[in-house]
């Protein structure tokens, strides 16, 4: 039986554009929902000691940016097909493991 070469290996710009994508929606979500709430709170008990800078919610923008360029080229590394066959070894694998029943690369039993 041979093991078809996974999409990821393929199309390694794909798989690291789909995880920056991924990544920055991920980021946004949680700067645009949760970030305010946190600020608001951070901002009320630290105007008692100190205020915090007015650059500090761009530079946040900009290390969530950092974030998700950074998941892109680990992707991009990972879709390396000798990468991919070292990951195989402990099924990280972006191919489908050999007579998997549900075709998957990485079962759950294979982490505990």
């Amino acid at each position: 039986m041979t093991t078809a070469t996974p999409t990821q290996t393929r199309h390694p710009r794909r798989a690291a554009a789909r995880t920056i994508v991924q990544t920055a929606i991920s980021i946004v979500l949680v700067l645009g929902i949760v970030w305010p709430s946190v600020d608001g709170i951070a901002r009320d008990e630290l105007a008692q000691h100190a205020t915090l800078p007015a650059w500090l919610d761009a530079t946040l923008v900009a290390v969530g940016a950092a974030i998700a360029v950074t998941a892109g080229i680990l992707s991009r590394v990972m879709a390396i097909p000798q990468v991919d066959h070292a990951l195989r070894r402990i099924g990280l694998s972006a191919a489908p493991r050999p007579g998997s029943p549900s075709g998957e690369g990485l079962d759950v039993d294979d982490l505990l």
